[in-house]
């Protein structure tokens, strides 16, 4: 379980599903090797498009 392994509880993992509290870099590092993953698939990314 992700709660377990990263030492917090379900209602942590939860907050940080649902944008209700920000984990740290530590955190995010942490859950991408828990999960086998990039960071950069942890966040939902918003192109923004250049005006010039």
């Amino acid at each position: 379980m992700l709660a377990k392994s990263l030492n917090v509880t379900k209602q942590q993992v939860n907050k940080y599903v649902t944008n209700r509290q920000r984990m740290s870099l530590e955190t995010a590092k942490n859950i991408s090797s828990i999960v086998h993953c990039e960071i950069e698939d942890l966040y939902e990314w918003i192109e923004v498009g250049n005006d010039e």
